[in-house]
């Protein structure tokens, strides 16, 4: 399995995708936060868009603090551009068919998944990360860090970014499945920018279903800091997030392994 790490990271690491999505990344958080604007990808019909739209009409003080909340109320966009990870370390041996060499030298199939999916959730955690870490030094950059930073802001944005990493990871194990499904970089793609969309618009079409809304994983990326606000709300998003990806999970380990080479 840490053979697989290694090859996923110097494969991921050597692709032009990787660094275009990188740099994607540091210019949309530089160009927001020093245009104090934000704006969102999709459909989003929540607090958090409401509340950032209403902080962009009004003069502020940014700081680094204000930058961090900011940017990332903005994860929906930022989910687009994990996509390529996606395709590099989940969709890379389907695609060139290399994944039948790595099953005949005696490494189980569910064992081969887990060990890219494994690469695959580091990934996106790390990134997630970073561009909390990238908003704070460039918001600090520009206005200084600003009043209220703390251990309590600390543990306040890992949480936030331990959610966000949730749900985008939920969506992406959904497309990870329908790679595996049909062995189709486009599909699966498809699956993680179409999906979010239609599950919002149903939650606003049926607003007086809340069952509906927990599975709104795109609403609740953007919405996360107001969500947090709300324990009830948060803990079933949140465990209906991790059934989801266990579900996916074991839907992928089932279909791969019954599956021809």
């Amino acid at each position: 399995m840490i053979a697989t790490f290694r090859a996923d990271f110097y494969r991921l690491f050597k692709t032009k995708g990787f660094w275009l999505s990188q740099l994607f990344i540091i210019g949309f958080i530089f160009i927001s936060i020093a245009s104090q604007s934000v704006g969102q990808v999709g459909v989003n019909l929540g607090d958090a868009a409401q509340e950032t739209t209403s902080q962009s009409q009004y003069a502020m003080e940014w700081t680094g603090i204000i930058s961090v909340q900011a940017v990332t109320s903005m994860m929906t966009m930022f989910l687009y551009a994990m996509l390529p990870m996606l395709v590099i370390i989940v969709g890379h041996d389907f695609s060139k068919k290399t994944y039948k060499n790595i099953l005949t030298v005696g490494v189980s199939r569910t064992k081969y998944f887990l060990s890219q999916y494994i690469s695959f959730a580091i990934m996106i955690l790390l990134q997630v990360f970073y561009i909390y870490m990238a908003s704070f030094l460039t918001g600090t950059l520009f206005y200084g860090v600003g009043s209220g930073f703390n251990q309590k802001q600390l543990l306040n944005w890992i949480m936030t970014a331990s959610v966000q990493f949730i749900m985008i990871m939920t969506i992406l194990t959904i497309s990870c499945f329908v790679t595996y499904l049909t062995k189709n970089n486009v599909l699966s793609i498809l699956t993680a920018i179409i999906l979010p969309i239609i599950l919002t618009l149903l939650s606003f079409m049926f607003q007086n279903a809340e069952w509906v809304s927990l599975f709104d994983f795109q609403n609740i990326l953007g919405d996360t800091e107001f969500i947090l606000s709300r324990s009830n709300e948060l803990y079933q998003s949140i465990l209906v997030a991790l059934s989801t990806i266990l579900v996916f999970l074991m839907l992928t380990i089932y279909q791969f392994n019954k599956s021809e080479l």
